[in-house]
């Protein structure tokens, strides 16, 4: 039986049915003098005389909902443990929140192991969190990330599905490497089925066939051609995962005019630096029928700003939790937001560049790659607006690139804060004879429906690619990667 007037008060009500609620539903519907079921996990306990103080949460936004549970012969939920509560909502007398969920009758789901390498009100260095990518989503900070995350990826289609963009799902396993560089995963069959594929023919059968003999018999393996297990692929040649999905874009936009995917990419760099990961989000489009690369620029830079202004709308007080210790965040977003993306020739840029070499520890000359540092010394320049940088040359230039004009940009490369270089895009080769003397497809016969794209009723197009993470970084002020990616991968670290 409850003992205090303060329980007595709020149970003195019948109650004709007990619904059960997240804390953010009731947060945000404050059910006053009505019975509701919470579920949750514990964020902190605090005793006060004859009563314990419960922080609750459920991941599903940033605030706590407080419970309140008679001390008298009870011992507290601890930390980090989940917990089922009933009881009542109350209009609640302290500072900082509305309601209170007064407990009739509560019970601990799962108790947390002394071992838990939280602590409650402790601050964390965020490489110490992420030893524990299994256990970090339930900090404050993560948690908050992730449902921006969540946010803005619905934010992303939603632009793309309002300018009339159709949503396609390119392949993760193809034989192309988009980029050139070499840097790929490959892709091999294990098991059963890789001893078989590395067997000689002879080995396997006479007669060129192989049946299965019985579906409940699991040695069997059905292959219908034997000359396909000497080469030692599964797909009968050498596989990847993807770099990018622009090549199958490009064939879907010759059909559909304006289409784009949003999915995972995987890059096998080296690199452990603070902006690369093997494995990330791309964003990217293709679009037929544009000419020019600022029809490209226009697309991105709204696209960009369209997701900023609903993650803060729709995400203020997770955003605001993130961004508490970043110095003059509010002029930094208004900048990021709402100034004209800024747009500069490559030459401009080696122009500011060399001006200013004493500011900079490494020269450059024209004809150069910007390196990391270039690009931040450029944005800053910039007072921290993202700039496009157009003409961009790269040592080594994709084939699929218009080739230099005199009198217009072809490619482009845009940068920001926190985030480096978030897209880049060109307009692509689109004429036949150019495209077979900038590459080899005789040699290269798995591309020739590339080449076929140009045959049979080509036009000109263009697109991009949006680093989805980086994106994240440059609008929230994140400086790694890893802080953004729910499981980040990088070389020598794949954890969970």
């Amino acid at each position: 039986m409850l003992r205090s007037s303060y329980f007595m008060s709020a149970f003195s009500r019948r109650f004709c049915s007990v619904s059960s609620f997240t804390v953010k539903e009731t947060l945000f519907k404050k059910p006053v003098n009505q019975k509701v079921v919470v579920q949750g996990w514990v964020q902190a306990v605090r005793k006060y005389k004859e009563l314990f103080f419960v922080d609750l949460i459920d991941g599903t936004c940033l605030d706590r909902l407080q419970i309140v549970i008679d001390a008298h012969n009870v011992k507290p939920p601890n930390y980090g443990s989940s917990m089922k509560v009933q009881g009542s909502i109350v209009e609640s007398s302290h500072a900082g929140q509305e309601i209170e969920l007064i407990a009739d009758s509560w019970e601990t789901l799962g108790t947390c192991d002394e071992g838990y390498p939280f602590e409650n009100h402790k601050k964390y260095s965020s490489e110490y969190i992420r030893q524990y990518p299994h256990l970090r989503p339930r900090t404050r900070r993560f948690s908050s990330i992730l449902r921006i995350r969540n946010h803005a990826s619905m934010a992303v289609h939603n632009f793309f599905q309002n300018e009339g963009f159709c949503f396609i799902h390119t392949p993760i396993i193809t034989q192309n490497d988009c980029e050139g560089a070499g840097e790929v995963f490959t892709v091999e069959v294990k098991g059963k089925l890789a001893d078989a594929l590395l067997r000689t023919n002879a080995e396997v059968n006479t007669d060129n066939t192989r049946t299965d003999q019985s579906s409940n018999n699991d040695s069997e393996l059905p292959i219908s051609n034997v000359h396909d297990l000497a080469e030692k692929h599964f797909f009968g040649a050498p596989t990847f995962l993807t770099v990018s999905g622009q090549l199958h874009l490009e064939s879907i936009a010759c059909a559909l005019t304006r289409v784009y995917n949003f999915g995972p990419t995987f890059r096998a760099e080296a690199s452990r630096t603070r902006m690369h990961a093997s494995e990330f989000q791309m964003i990217e489009a293709e679009i037929a029928f544009i000419e020019k690369v600022d029809e490209l620029l226009k697309i991105v830079e709204t696209c960009m700003k369209k997701v900023t202004d609903s993650i803060m709308e729709n995400c203020s007080e997770e955003v605001k939790f993130i961004v508490k210790d970043i110095r003059d965040y509010d002029h930094y977003i208004k900048n990021f937001s709402s100034k004209p993306f800024v747009r500069m020739p490559y030459k401009d840029a080696i122009s500011i560049l060399q001006r200013n070499k004493e500011s900079l520890k490494t020269p450059i000359e024209f004809g150069e790659d910007l390196a990391t540092e270039h690009k931040q010394f450029i944005v800053k320049y910039c007072d921290n607006v993202p700039v496009f940088v157009s003409m961009f040359p790269s040592t080594i230039k994709p084939f699929y690139m218009k080739s230099d004009e005199t009198d217009m940009a072809c490619c482009f490369d845009l940068f920001a804060s926190y985030g480096g270089e978030i897209c880049g895009g060109s307009l692509r080769e689109d004429n036949e004879e150019i495209l077979k003397k900038k590459y080899s497809f005789e040699k290269h016969s798995d591309l020739s429906w590339y080449l076929d794209l140009r045959k049979y009723g080509t036009v000109p197009h263009g697109g991009f690619g949006i680093g989805f993470e980086r994106l994240l970084q440059s609008i929230l002020g994140i400086s790694n990667i890893r802080d953004i990616i729910p499981f980040p991968r990088r070389k020598y670290d794949c954890k969970c």
